[in-house]
């Protein structure tokens, strides 16, 4: 039997001549990691006389200092945890953020002598997962694990690290989409972290701002200097520490990806920290000092809200959209709860629900959205998000903005809303009592883009470029003296009607979400006919 000098023991390459034993014939001298054939024992059993293959001599070694070639790798190789239980390793492997996957080794409580190695991998599309495989000794030479075998269970993790591992879990849920692995042999504690993972000591909490079960919103300061919005998802962990830990892991991921997007209408992500005594999650975003926009439209109304600052966060809004569309990410949950109003009133674009890059037509699931009453028809009928199905809702924020707070298609339910829309042309009226401007300007809002954007067909909304032309056109008529009589027919009468629903056909209003505005001509086009439309409805 070989055996190998513990690293443990010390920490420097010294020579070591034991001296607090009463054998002093012939001891052998041995530094770290030399390796030291047993040749017999002493005959007071505390060591053995050994032969160290490095040097060529033979002499007496102390037990104090020697561990066994098979627990040399226990003591000498930072991914190997000893005895820790399965949980603890589960929050280790949690507190790395190492999104390129890596590992940790345990010795298996259940199958004595063998060793249970647990993976961290990662999926981009879906979430992250932890894999537990046992290391299978075979005949005492050997370890196998899935398909790979080798004869020391440091060359089996050396074949792992650099080889990759194909990882055979038989639950489809569970596989990733490349499960060819990377993985890195750290410490946990050295391990690099995402740069937006903070400490909890860096948060301030302040005032509540909301409840939305499980999350709590605060105002709040990070790192004593900021202002910020503080979500509160918690406590995860009421459930068995597996379940707690997949829903941290999926909460994780499901905000990460709003690190790297700059906008300055989308609520940008200043951090995120995750208490493992407490489970408690916090995601810290940019502070908006003037709370969420509903909360601002319901309580405080007018003396707030008037129609410049109604334009602005439509403008706002827009822009954000497209910011979206060019990135190719679908928000998923557009209404006046997802939008939060700074001190320079500026609209920030939060929530964003649909973290991955989309086709233009995703099947999602049935949960996917909020409430129906902002949800795209499509979206309501079949499971059917896009792009166009974000500017449906968004034709429901403005008419939420042109009521104060009111809810659209309230009181329907799920099948009376699908009926009414597609088998009825039914759209929620226009109002026109609560802004005090010409109604000319609302009807022109109103029909020109919150009707648009609620045909039932997605490929005939118009185009968030083709909507900041019209709002451009809006803030003109709202600026001109006769109330905007310049762009509107002078025979034409605006009666707002605040208690009727509309009935039409909403094919004609769209300017399309497939054009584009370099085209001129078109563009130009669907404008002219858009303001016939407001001629004959006025």
């Amino acid at each position: 039997m070989s055996f190998r000098v513990s690293r443990r023991r010390f920490f420097c390459r010294e020579t070591f001549h034991p001296c607090s034993i009463k054998y002093t014939e012939n001891i052998l001298s041995f530094v770290a990691g030399d390796e030291l054939e047993h040749r017999n024992a002493a005959d007071n059993g505390t060591g053995l006389i050994a032969f160290n293959r490095r040097t060529g001599e033979t002499g007496f070694a102390s037990n104090e200092f020697l561990v066994t070639s098979r627990e040399y790798i226990k003591c000498k190789e930072s991914w190997y945890l000893g005895q820790t239980p399965r949980e603890v390793v589960d929050e280790y492997l949690t507190e790395n953020y190492n999104i390129h996957g890596s590992f940790l080794v345990r010795t298996s409580k259940n199958n004595p002598g063998n060793y249970v190695l647990q993976i961290k991998t990662y999926d981009f599309i879906k979430m992250k997962f932890y894999f537990s495989r046992l290391l299978i000794e075979r005949d005492q030479n050997g370890y196998s694990l899935d398909s790979e075998s080798c004869s020391t269970l440091k060359d089996l993790i050396e074949t792992l690290k650099t080889k990759g591992f194909q990882l055979k879990n038989q639950t489809a849920s569970m596989r990733p989409t490349n499960p060819c692995l990377i993985l890195r042999s750290q410490m946990p504690g050295s391990m690099v972290m995402h740069p937006w993972q903070v400490h909890e000591n860096d948060i301030e909490m302040g005032a509540f701002v909301r409840c939305e079960f499980p999350t709590l919103v605060f105002h709040g300061r990070f790192r004593g200097v900021v202002d910020a919005m503080v979500e509160v998802i918690g406590p995860i962990g009421r459930r068995p520490l597996k379940a707690g830990l997949n829903q941290l892991l999926a909460e994780e991921y499901k905000h990460s990806f709003l690190w790297s997007i700059n906008h300055p209408n989308i609520m940008q992500m200043l951090g995120m920290s995750y208490n493992l005594d407490t489970k408690v999650y916090h995601l810290i975003l940019e502070g908006a000092c003037l709370g969420p926009l509903d909360s601002l439209l319901r309580e405080q109304g007018r003396a707030v809200f008037n129609f410049h600052l109604f334009l602005s966060v439509a403008r706002d809004i827009l822009h954000a959209l497209a910011y979206l569309q060019s990135k190719n990410y679908i928000h998923g949950n557009i209404r006046a709860h997802s939008i939060f109003i700074n001190e320079m009133k500026q609209a920030k674009l939060c929530h964003l629900k649909l973290d991955l890059e989309s086709p233009t037509y995703e099947k999602v699931d049935q949960n996917f959205s909020g409430e129906i009453f902002w949800s795209a028809i499509e979206v309501v009928d079949r499971n059917q998000v896009s792009h166009a199905s974000d500017l449906w809702s968004f034709g429901v924020l403005l008419w939420e903005m042109l009521t104060f707070g009111e809810i659209p298609f309230h009181g329907m339910s799920k099948e009376t809303m699908i009926h009414s829309v597609i088998e009825e042309n039914y759209l929620p009226p226009c109002q026109t009592g609560f802004f005090e401007v010409p109604v000319k300007v609302l009807n022109y809002v109103y029909f020109q883009m919150i009707v648009a954007l609620w045909n039932v067909d997605p490929k005939k909304r118009p185009s968030a470029r083709h909507l900041l032309t019209r709002l451009q056109k809006a803030e003109k008529m709202l600026a001109c003296p006769n109330g905007g009589d310049h762009y509107l027919s002078e025979s034409t009468s605006g009666t707002g009607d605040s208690g009727h629903s509309h009935s039409l056909d909403t094919d004609n209003l769209s300017g399309g979400e497939g054009s584009t505005d370099s085209d001129s001509e078109s563009s130009s086009s669907s404008e002219s006919s858009g303001d016939q439309v407001v001629e004959e409805y006025v």
